[in-house]
């Protein structure tokens, strides 16, 4: 199976690995002082952690995302990491790349933003003006 890898270096290693942990809703599988492993089977995704300075995005790089099998998948992870205190308000059949979509926002410990949601149907329209959309 091939996996995604994606490496961020955090000032808060701890702090970090929880977020991690909450938006995948899956334990690490590697934890050393100054590295955590999360290996997700769904997405396929290998994510590593390790301790320096939180770079920023940049890069032409605006946001991560988490795209979900449907409307009771995102409502899941929304409480959950509403629960955590993570989580921004829950978006229901928003306009925004072409699509439908119910999602969440959430930003790790260093400012990364995360999508998570479920696209409802395609759509005619890039960005509805009255939404947030991907901003």
């Amino acid at each position: 199976m091939t996996h995604l890898h994606i490496s961020f270096t955090t000032p808060d290693l701890a702090a970090t690995a929880r977020f991690y942990e909450t938006l995948f809703d899956l334990a690490p599988d590697k934890q050393e002082p100054e590295y955590v492993r999360f290996t997700v089977a769904e997405p396929p995704l290998v994510l590593s952690l390790r301790t320096g300075p939180a770079a920023p995005l940049g890069h032409g790089v605006d946001h991560l995302g988490l795209r979900l099998d449907d409307t009771a998948a995102v409502q899941a992870a929304h409480a959950r990491l509403r629960a955590a205190g993570l989580a921004q308000d829950l978006e229901e059949s928003v306009r925004c790349c072409y699509a439908v979509q119910d999602k969440t926002w959430v930003q790790d410990p260093d400012g990364r933003p995360w999508e998570v949601y479920a696209v409802l149907a395609d759509d005619t329209v890039l960005i509805d003006p009255a939404t947030a959309c991907c901003a």
